[in-house]
């Protein structure tokens, strides 16, 4: 697919201690035919391997961005 041509889609994905599922989830977009896109994970200072799993993609995939902040509320 033309990327000059398409538009770039953000994704953005909240997360807190989701270490179980986050690669499923980052892996189901990198399955898509649609290459245009970047995905953005605001991790909530998870204690879990979530933050160890995102960093691995993040240097794989410079499509892949990954922000940790404690959670602030509404």
């Amino acid at each position: 697919m033309n990327t000059m041509s398409s538009p770039k889609i953000s994704i953005i994905v909240p997360s807190f201690n989701q270490g179980a599922y986050i690669e499923h989830t980052i892996l189901s977009v990198l399955k898509q035919r649609y290459s245009n896109w970047e995905l953005l994970i605001q991790d909530a200072c998870s204690s879990d391997q979530t933050e160890e799993v995102c960093r691995a993609y993040t240097e794989r995939d410079k499509r892949i961005f990954f922000f940790r902040e404690k959670d602030k509320g509404f």
